[in-house]
This record gives C-alpha cells, sequence and structure tokens, in this order.
C-alpha cells in the first residue's frame, strides 16, 4: 500500500527526505533545526487556561492546559525527540489537540535533555511531575502518555516506582525500547523514511552512554513491573514498530493489560504531524477509546 498520501504530502512539504540525519549535525543544530515553526502549522485549538506551573521540589515547569468544565482526567504528556530534542512549548501545539481529542486537562513537562543530563534524569523529572499532579489533583484520573523517547520515559517512571503515585493508564506512541536496534524493522529500507536508525542510535548513545539503562529497557524488565491499563501505539514505516510490538507482547506475558495497534501506511512521528493528517486524529481517537473508562471516569 505504501505511505498514507496525506503523510507523503505532509512529509515533502517539510522536506523530509531532503534533511540531513540529524546525527551528522551535532547536537546543538539538531535542537535548533527541530524547533523550527514552519509556515503553515496549526497552533492547535486553545484550551480555557493555558498556564506554567512549577513541578515541586525542582526546577522543572510544566505547561498546563485546562479545559471547561473540569474533566475526571489529568494526562501527563511526555514529549519526544530521542531525549535529546524538543521542550513544552513546541508541544503546545499537539498538547491542545490531545487535550480537544481526549476531553482531559494536559500538562506537558519540560525535563531535563541528554547528554547535558543523562539517563535517568529525565526519568526523575517526569516522575516528580506525576507526583506534583497527584498532589494537586487527589481524585482524579492519571494518565502518562508520551511518543517515542517520550513514551519510553512514561513507560520507565510508572515501572520504576508504581507506589509513588496513583497511574491509572499509560498510552505510549511508537515507543523507543531497545538500544540494541535488533528487530527487522531497524533494518527494513522502507522504514527509514523519517527516523533513521543510525540516528535512534545516536540518541541512544547520548542519553545512555554506559548502555546501563535498565528502566529505560522495558524488554529487559523480568519481572514486569505491575503497570496499569497500557496502550501501545506503532507505525507500518517506522524502524521501532517490530520492538514496540515486542514491548507489548513482553508486557502482556508479564500480567500486564495491553492493547496494541500497528497503524497502516504510517510513520515514525504520525501523531504529532503538524499540520495533522487525518491518521493523527483516528489515532488519538482509537487511543482514548482504550482508556475511555480512565479519561471519563
Amino acid at each position: 500500500m505504501g505511505i498514507d498520501p496525506e503523510v507523503a504530502a505532509i512529509l515533502t512539504a517539510k522536506g523530509t527526505s531532503s534533511a540531513p540525519p540529524l546525527e551528522t549535525l551535532g547536537v546543538a543544530e539538531a535542537r535548533t533545526v527541530s524547533g523550527v515553526l514552519r509556515p503553515g502549522q496549526d497552533p492547535g485549538p486553545s484550551a480555557a487556561r493555558e498556564l506554567v506551573r512549577e513541578v515541586a521540589g525542582t526546577d522543572r515547569t510544566m505547561l498546563v492546559l485546562e479545559v471547561d468544565p473540569a474533566p475526571p482526567a489529568v494526562v501527563l504528556w511526555v514529549h519526544g525527540g530521542g531525549w535529546v530534542l524538543g521542550s513544552a512549548a513546541a508541544s503546545l501545539p499537539f498538547a491542545r489537540r490531545l487535550a480537544a481529542a481526549w476531553s482531559a486537562d494536559v500538562a506537558v513537562i519540560d525535563y531535563r535533555l541528554a547528554p547535558e543530563h543523562p539517563y535517568p534524569a529525565a526519568i526523575d523529572d517526569v516522575t516528580a511531575a506525576w507526583r506534583s499532579i497527584a498532589r494537586a489533583c487527589p481524585g482524579r484520573r492519571i494518565v502518562l502518555a508520551g511518543d517515542s523517547a517520550g513514551a519510553n520515559l512514561a513507560l520507565a517512571a510508572v515501572a520504576r516506582q508504581p507506589d509513588t503515585a496513583r497511574a491509572d493508564a499509560v498510552v505510549a506512541f511508537y515507543p523507543a525500547v531497545d538500544p540494541e536496534r535488533a528487530a527487522p524493522s531497524h533494518r527494513d529500507p522502507d522504514c527509514q523514511v523519517v527516523l533513521p536508525t543510525s540516528t535512534m542510535g545516536w540518541f541512544w548513545q547520548l542519553y545512555a552512554p554506559g548502555g546501563d539503562a535498565y528502566w529505560s529497557t522495558p524488554l529487559r524488565w523480568d519481572p514486569v513491573p505491575p503497570l496499569p491499563r497500557t496502550v501501545v501505539v506503532t507505525a507500518e514505516f517506522d524502524v521501532l514498530r517490530d520492538e514496540g510490538q515486542a514491548l507489548a507482547e513482553h508486557l502482556r506475558a508479564g500480567g500486564v493489560d495491553v492493547d496494541h495497534r500497528c497503524w497502516s501506511g504510517q510513520v515514525h512521528g504520525f501523531v504529532t504531524l503538524n499540520p495533522a493528517p487525518a491518521s493523527a486524529a483516528a489515532a488519538l481517537a482509537w487511543s482514548a477509546r482504550q482508556v475511555a473508562g480512565v479519561l471519563t471516569g
């Protein structure tokens, strides 16, 4: 079938196929390039209130989007970017779409980035944000969600300290979970479109240079921690496709309630693409249905 034509057109407009691999640019330039706002980007539907709040006990902040009326659930969104790129501010357009699609308040944590702050600094920041939300929102449901490296961090935070704060669900969009990059999709030329396996290797080296990153390598978890309901979304043309499937199978074998769907015709990052393709809205709607009991109370 090939890549979804709408997604292919967005990637062409962005010049994705002609862009040099990020690892050839170095960290500083890669951050500059990845943070550029291009013409035609959709700012997303503004929430009722958009605030910046401090994360207690840290020097971190969260971008908080509140919707009216106050919903039963709060989503802690953990952005992707290989643990090296991205920010809460850059995630604002998607966070707005997420809040509208899931009818939930959304908090985006500005976690510390590698290589300046390698493993497990980002997990510590996500955990602190999660605790802050739990303290500030007693009685409300909490969902940890993220994409790519952000999905890894969401999973790691809950797995490392499952009793530290309440988590009612985890939603992982195309999670990065295997530093060995051993899955067949990493060797598939058709999967190198947005995130080449060489770039993923660079990210892992910057994030976990010593190779000892147990909580960020879920395929090694033994035993599997008692995670809440977990939803895994993967994309057909993504180097992370097969490790995402392996993650779902590993968690399920360990007793976790897991739903997994691989979206045909899609590439790495399709859910957060801007402008958003129809497939992104469909994936957000599907994932919301899988955790409807949490989002709606």
